[in-house]
């Protein structure tokens, strides 16, 4: 009976999803979520999905399959794990997150229509230089985990290739003993980065 009884409720869950399909925005944040069903890529009309600020731990494969999906904010989920099909998501123009595990090396060159990034790990940035040039969208960038460690001069040399980018966001830890952070405040540096914030 309870085999019976489970299957009848995914039946349902799965169904339920099923029934939204030209829902465009579809806004989560803050709802003490702990896991999404893959059905949720189901929603092939999806432009906008807010996941900010809960309890997620594993974003479903399904979601590459949301080919319309512009905007996605998975902020604030404490160390969520983003699969490879986030590659796939070529409409992506704003994609929110903080703390994120990939399975596999974000290729964030292959999403050239990206306008907004923020934030991803200095550890896991692209630093391939003809490859990030296809970014020519990419308007605002963070950059988080920064620290002594870093290779702050070779993440600079590849920021320096985005034409269209207006601000750079870093945060991480120990900064003042970084005293190469300060050259990039500097407009010689990136003449056409308009604001450039430096936080813990």
């Amino acid at each position: 009976m309870e085999i019976i009884g489970t299957l009848k409720i995914l039946a349902i869950i799965t169904s339920y999803w099923k029934s939204f399909v030209l829902l465009s925005i579809l806004d989560m944040e803050d709802f003490g979520v702990k896991t999404l069903s893959e059905t949720l890529g189901t929603l092939i009309g999806l432009r906008h999905l807010g996941l900010r600020n809960n309890y997620i731990r594993e974003i479903p494969h399904s979601f590459g399959g949301l080919e319309k999906l512009e905007v996605l904010d998975i902020a604030l989920n404490f160390m969520v794990e983003l699969p490879d099909t986030i590659n796939e998501m070529s409409s992506l123009r704003h994609l929110y997150m903080s703390d994120v595990i990939y399975r596999k090396p974000l290729k964030v060159d292959v999403l050239q229509n990206l306008e907004r990034l923020s934030y991803i790990s200095i550890y896991d940035w692209t630093y391939g230089v003809s490859r990030l040039e296809k970014m020519t969208s990419l308007s605002v960038l963070g950059i988080e985990e920064v620290d002594e460690n870093s290779d702050v001069n070779k993440l600079f040399a590849s920021v320096a290739t985005f034409k269209s980018l207006e601000r750079l966001k870093l945060r991480g830890f120990r900064f003042k003993s970084m005293p190469c952070l300060d050259e990039i405040r500097k407009s010689s540096l990136f003449p056409n980065i308009l604001e450039v914030d430096i936080s813990p």
